[in-house]
């Protein structure tokens, strides 16, 4: 298992993918690695990387238009793109923690660029190899009718399956916040 920075990542189309270390200030804990191995997805709800905020930032940003990867914090080490009013600290829980560039969306979607598409595939087969998480969703990509998506009353997050469930979530799946 990789821990700190990383130079590259396998591109799954052959390769190498370079990753840019853009440092952010966040809390210095580890991840607790006795929990079920998981990637959390993020939407920038920006048009490019954003400068985060203390305390905000993700292990990596994807931009949307080139082949590249942002680093924000080290492997290893909580990601702080997750906020929780109640336990568990959902920070630790999390192996790795990824914004994309992009608006969120009612509608399942690609990104619209290839590039993007290329690195957050390269980014999931990364997350199995180094660190075991599954390459599989958590709940379906569709959420039942009338059930809205950024709400602490959203279903998903009450679910009971963070840290207990591997695989991929999104920020609207988590508990506690």
């Amino acid at each position: 298992m990789l821990t700190g920075r990383v130079d590259k990542i396998p591109n799954v189309d052959g390769g190498n993918i370079s990753v840019r270390w853009r440092p952010a200030d966040v809390a210095d804990a580890s991840v607790n690695f006795d929990a079920p191995r998981v990637m959390v997805w993020h939407t920038t709800e920006t048009d490019d990387v954003p400068a985060y905020r203390t305390n905000s930032a993700p292990h990596f940003t994807v931009p949307d238009d080139e082949l590249a990867l942002y680093q924000h914090v080290n492997l290893g080490r909580i990601g702080n793109a997750l906020r929780h009013t109640e336990p568990p600290e959902t920070n630790a829980v999390s192996a790795i923690q990824v914004e994309q560039v992009a608006r969120s969306s009612v509608s399942p979607w690609l990104p619209r660029e290839k590039e993007q598409q290329v690195v957050i595939a390269s980014l999931a087969e990364f997350a199995l190899k180094e660190f075991g998480v599954p390459k599989q969703r958590v709940f379906p990509d569709t959420l039942e009718q009338g059930i809205v998506w950024a709400t602490p009353t959203n279903p998903r997050r009450r679910a009971g399956k963070w840290g207990k469930a591997p695989g991929h979530f999104t920020h609207c799946e988590v508990t506690g916040g």
